[in-house]
């Protein structure tokens, strides 16, 4: 990690961000954007650091480094805090700059979504903007591109959006079904965002959050793997989450949904939901245990 950035952080040197060496169209390039990109430090580029830091920092928590883990959390924020003030023009965000005083600003593909997926933006009505920036802009953009839209979408409860792009890319033509990307994006794109299944192996305990667009009714995954688990998990709609473990040991489960609820139904009884937000929305949620070989209901009042 150290000794990668000591190598690359030379055009705008001494800040901590990985930038081109300017060798080579294809040699450490800034950005995933393959073609006509002159910036040095790309958007996306920071925000695939900045994950990788707070990656690393929780391998190191997990190994019980704490020193080391609250060093490299510390870096990931300088990042995150660099982004939000220097990439910030006032009414949108700069996707890449050429030396401290030159930014770069316009619809740049992966320069500009995946500041979006980094969580690089700040939640809320920035991030709002620029996802509207983003669909007003990306119609015309490659399959390769195409393929992160429903994740920068559904990733902030633009579930029409994202399904529309899913639509899209699974309808596409004979050529563009070719790309690996596409199949394997679908998948994935339906589990963690239509089904809205989201997998915390090590502490035994998986989420759901549905994101039903309006002509999808229901959804159903089943066998879906988490660690020794196999689950089953089908959504009617938004608003009723049901899960079955298929397993023999316990799994936990967080039934989470969108909006301000002050109770879920869980089996038939009322029980207080937690309300917080996520990526700048209003969720609500409870947490239960499923046994094995046992089925849950969570439901909406």
């Amino acid at each position: 990690m150290t000794a990668y950035l000591e190598h690359h952080d030379n055009n705008i040197p001494n800040n901590g961000i990985a930038d081109a060496v300017g060798q080579g169209e294809w040699e450490n390039i800034a950005t995933y954007g393959e073609h006509s990109q002159t910036v040095k430090e790309a958007a996306d580029g920071i925000g695939m650091q900045y994950q990788a830091f707070r990656s690393f920092a929780e391998i190191l928590k997990v190994r019980g480094d704490i020193g080391s883990y609250n060093t490299w959390t510390a870096e990931a924020n300088d990042i995150l805090n660099m982004f939000r003030t220097d990439f910030w023009e006032g009414t949108t965000y700069y996707r890449g700059r050429r030396n401290t005083t030159e930014f770069v600003a316009g619809y740049g593909k992966e320069n500009s979504f995946l500041m979006l997926i980094t969580l690089l933006s700040e939640p809320g009505e920035r991030s709002e903007k620029y996802l509207d920036f983003v669909w007003d802009n990306c119609a015309n953009d490659n399959y390769e591109a195409k393929s992160y839209l429903p994740h920068a979408f559904f990733l902030y409860g633009q579930r029409e959006r994202g399904w529309h792009y899913m639509k899209q890319l699974y309808y596409g033509d004979a050529y563009g079904r070719n790309y690996p990307e596409l199949p394997y994006t679908f998948v994935s794109h339906t589990i963690r965002w239509l089904v809205g299944v989201e997998a915390d192996a090590p502490n035994s305990t998986v989420s759901t959050l549905p994101q039903l667009p309006d002509e999808v009714s229901w959804v159903e995954a089943d066998n879906v793997p988490v660690s020794s688990w196999k689950l089953k998990i089908h959504q009617d709609g938004n608003a009723k989450t049901t899960l079955t473990n298929k397993g023999d040991s316990p799994i936990k489960w967080e039934a989470q949904f969108y909006g301000k609820y002050a109770f879920i139904n869980l089996n038939g009884v009322d029980h207080s939901a937690t309300v917080s937000t996520l990526n700048g929305l209003t969720i609500s949620s409870i947490q239960t245990t499923v046994e094995g070989n046992k089925t849950s209901v969570a439901l909406l009042p």
